[in-house]
């Protein structure tokens, strides 16, 4: 995970909030942010929805830190050992990523909630020339390895030295519970599978795991390999995670579901790791042609 650049008041002007607080809130509402876009946000069918995901969970990283009152997120356990955000799901809606062009200005809103004592949710909504263009849920945990440099395992933890802002929620939200039976349809049969190594230099983040942005990178280039189709236009993405893999660890992604629409069609896919067969991840993708 990146360094956080600092955060000031003006960025965040919830952060005053937390001196006193006596009585937790049940969300936390980061301040808008503005993105003027360039190429670096762009693909050639408009806005680039690995740079969108990697922007978002940056954010998502932000309001932790602001809601457990750090002004840089520098997360330990009570052991000393450095904590790291890892998302388990996250879905994106609403999507019109090809109406964005260079130039346009993006306003990003979002507001953090707590699941439970160790799972966080974001919900931020993506806003071009006064129109939605994206919605984007995450959910994330807390973990820490139990070997450095081993990615395969890990263990959700509490930070500790500083409380969080918020009380848990008393419902769960709709995407945290698909969350818990995600993996049974990894039992579906599997009509094609596509290979893939993860790189070393462009798919791991600053903390040495496979990015969990990357998982979207590797699903493209499997539809690319099984499809070769440049129509179909992205609608939804539901992924949800199990597990990460190190670097020279091949990967399978495998098509478990292909369901046709009126208008396109919906993927469901896990993605294994072949050094043991473990699922590290469920997604469903649902993609509609252009003209629809």
């Amino acid at each position: 995970m990146e360094r956080a650049p600092h955060m000031s008041e003006t960025a965040f002007p919830e952060m005053a909030f937390l001196e006193g607080q006596r009585h937790p809130l049940p969300a936390r509402y980061a301040a808008p942010s503005v993105v003027v876009v360039g190429m670096p946000e762009l693909a050639p069918a408009g806005l680039a929805e690995t740079w969108l995901l990697k922007y978002c969970g940056h954010r998502h990283w932000l309001m932790l830190a602001a809601a457990f009152g750090q002004l840089e997120p520098a997360f330990q356990n009570s052991r000393g050992q450095r904590l790291y955000p890892s998302f388990v799901s996250l879905r994106l809606a609403d999507l019109c990523l090809e109406a964005v062009r260079e130039g346009a200005r993006l306003i990003f809103e979002g507001e953090l909630s707590r699941l439970s004592a160790t799972r966080f949710a974001s919900r931020q909504r993506v806003s071009c020339d006064g129109r939605v263009i994206a919605s984007i849920e995450m959910i994330s945990v807390f973990i820490h390895r139990h070997e450095e440099g081993c990615n395969e395992r890990v263990a959700r933890d509490l930070p500790a030295g500083c409380q969080c802002a918020l009380a848990p929620l008393e419902a769960l939200p709709d995407l945290a519970r698909r969350h818990h039976t995600a993996r049974e349809q990894a039992m579906s049969e599997v009509s094609q599978r596509f290979t893939i190594e993860p790189c070393p230099l462009t798919d791991f983040n600053g903390a040495g795991f496979l990015y969990f942005a990357s998982f979207q990178a590797f699903l493209e280039r499997a539809d690319w390999h099984w499809w070769h189709e440049l129509d179909q236009r992205l609608v939804m993405r539901e992924i949800h995670y199990f597990g990460n893999v190190g670097p020279a660890v091949p990967l399978a992604i495998e098509l478990l579901a292909l369901e046709p629409t009126s208008a396109g069609r919906i993927a469901t896919c896990a993605v294994r790791r072949l050094s043991d067969d473990a699922i590290l991840a469920i997604a469903r993708t649902e993609k509609r042609g252009e003209a629809s």
